[in-house]
């Protein structure tokens, strides 16, 4: 498999999940009382439909493969979510408990891309970093948030 072709499949994974995440955000948006929370959620949502959009760019330059929707996994991640904010005692946390859990994990996805980055041109492993520092910074903000409703 030619270096082009890994790259294309690195990207089109995390397109994909940056449709799971933008899919997870509007959801947790619309599962939350808060309507500051609501708007936290749909700004994080707007941020990685960006995301994707950038990914987007850099895979019809390199004419490569565009993958048009979310994981299986992302689907039974948003599944999970409304189970248990149906169940949940504690709806808002719960949900900002999953959306740190999800941010966990596209942390590790990035992180695993920028690990294959040596075979990447220069532009997209630093459009990778930067996504992953935004992930980053979600994740603090989530944790925050999250201590916030804890002790509401």
């Amino acid at each position: 498999m030619t270096t082009l072709n890994k790259t294309g499949l690195k990207l089109n994974e995390l397109l994909e999940k940056n449709y799971d995440a933008e899919k997870g955000y509007l959801e947790a948006a619309k599962r939350v009382n808060d309507p500051n929370l609501q708007r936290f959620f749909k700004t994080y949502a707007e941020q990685r439909y960006r995301f994707g959009h950038d990914i987007k760019g850099l895979l019809k330059v390199s004419n490569q493969f565009i993958s048009k929707g979310g994981s299986a996994v992302g689907a039974l991640h948003r599944a999970w979510l409304d189970t248990k904010s149906f169940f949940s005692t504690s709806t808002d946390e719960a949900i900002i408990q999953e959306c740190i859990r999800g941010e966990e994990y596209a942390i590790e996805e990035y992180k695993e891309a920028l690990e294959q980055a040596e075979d990447m041109a220069p532009s997209v492993k630093i459009m990778i970093e930067k996504q992953l520092n935004s992930i980053k910074e979600a994740r603090i903000s989530l944790q925050e948030l999250g201590l916030t409703y804890a002790t509401l």
